[in-house]
């Protein structure tokens, strides 16, 4: 386990994890909940889950340490452990299209870390302005559309689609219906970008392997990163 500044309170787990108890290990950090870091609570958590073999949920847990800004060594290599057994089992994991790589693109950076990329280019500008004693003319209309940008498309995105992996195998339909044929079935471990339809059934956007409509209840929904 994580040797972190709660380990008093993850002290009653560590004889039922020495002892191989994976699973009551989990039960109990279940209960612990809302006494831990969530980053910390996560990790733990993704940890466990893959040392029982589950695999989906434990790529939930450590993607949401990560979100919570959890971000130690142990967690990418635990994480990286994990997508490679999903891969193993024919998860896709590239992101192929363009469409994929702008929606991981986005979703990599929080907002915080788009505003301060934005404002240093502000400040970075102004400077130049101000050195080379140039008006403030049309140009700096489009640099200020520049700086809005991306925020704009950040928040665009944050509000429009909602990252999710499935926790269980289920089937993707052509249309928000079980009416409809299926498409496909995904398997447990798929990370996607889904938009949600308002009744229960989600779009999936990306990869585009696995495009078409998809259960809530078989997804858990990621957490944006801040």
């Amino acid at each position: 386990m994580e040797d972190i500044s709660t380990s008093q309170l993850l002290k009653p787990l560590e004889q039922l994890y020495l002892a191989g108890n994976y699973q009551g290990t989990i039960d109990k950090l279940l209960e612990m909940r809302d006494q831990l870091d969530l980053g910390i609570y996560y990790y733990n958590l993704g940890t466990l889950q893959a040392k029982v073999g589950d695999m989906g949920a434990a790529r939930y847990s450590l993607e949401q340490a990560q979100s919570y800004g959890f971000n130690s060594t142990t967690v990418k290599n635990n994480l990286n452990f994990v997508k490679n057994n999903l891969a193993q089992n024919g998860v896709v994991m590239e992101y192929s299209s363009p469409k994929d790589k702008m929606l991981e693109f986005s979703s990599s950076f929080g907002m915080s870390s788009v505003l301060i990329v934005s404002l240093l280019f502000v400040l970075v500008t102004q400077a130049i302005y101000f050195f080379a004693k140039r008006k403030w003319d049309r140009t700096l209309v489009v640099l200020i559309f520049i700086f809005i940008l991306p925020i704009a498309a950040k928040f665009y995105v944050d509000q429009t689609f909602i990252q999710a992996v499935t926790l269980k195998d289920g089937p993707v339909y052509e249309g928000p219906s079980q009416i409809f044929e299926k498409k496909l079935d995904i398997k447990s471990g798929a990370k996607l970008v889904v938009k949600n339809n308002g009744d229960g059934w989600y779009l999936i956007q990306s990869p585009q392997e696995y495009i078409g409509w998809i259960l809530g209840p078989q997804l858990a929904f990621l957490r944006n990163k801040q």
